[in-house]
C-alpha cells in the first residue's frame, strides 16, 4: 500500500532534488564533454593509456546519472510503468558497465600514480 507524503515531506524532497540536480548537471557538463572526443589531447597522457576503460566508465556514469533521477519521479512510475521498467534495467546495466570499467581503470594504475604515492 502506497503512502502519501505529507506537505512538509514533499517540500524536503523538492529541496533535495533542487540541490542535487544542478550539481549533477554542472558536473556532467563541465567534465564529460572532453572525454567524448577520442584524441590524446582531450584525454591527456595519463588517461589516454586508460581510454578503453575510461570511455565506458564515463558513458555508463552519464547514462546512470540521467536515468537515475527519472526512476524517482512518481508520475513516471504511475503513468508510464513500461518505460519505468525498461529504464530500471538500463540503469542497472549502466551502473554495472561504469563500475566494471572503474575497476578495470584501477587495475591499470601505474607506479607514478598520485594514489600510490599517498599510500606510501
Amino acid at each position: 500500500m502506497a503512502t502519501v507524503a505529507s506537505g512538509k515531506s514533499k517540500l524536503w524532497i523538492w529541496i533535495g532534488w533542487t540541490l542535487i540536480l544542478p550539481v549533477l548537471a554542472y558536473f556532467v557538463f563541465e567534465n564529460v564533454p572532453r572525454y567524448l572526443v577520442l584524441t590524446p589531447e582531450s584525454y591527456g597522457s595519463y588517461f589516454w593509456a586508460k581510454v578503453s576503460w575510461l570511455l565506458p566508465h564515463v558513458c555508463g556514469g552519464v547514462l546512470a546519472a540521467v536515468i537515475g533521477p527519472l526512476q524517482f519521479w512518481p508520475r513516471i512510475r504511475r503513468d508510464y510503468l513500461p518505460f519505468h521498467r525498461i529504464a530500471r534495467r538500463v540503469y542497472v546495466v549502466a551502473v554495472l558497465v561504469g563500475a566494471i570499467a572503474a575497476v578495470g581503470m584501477s587495475a591499470k594504475i601505474g607506479t607514478d600514480s598520485a594514489a600510490l604515492r599517498l599510500s606510501a
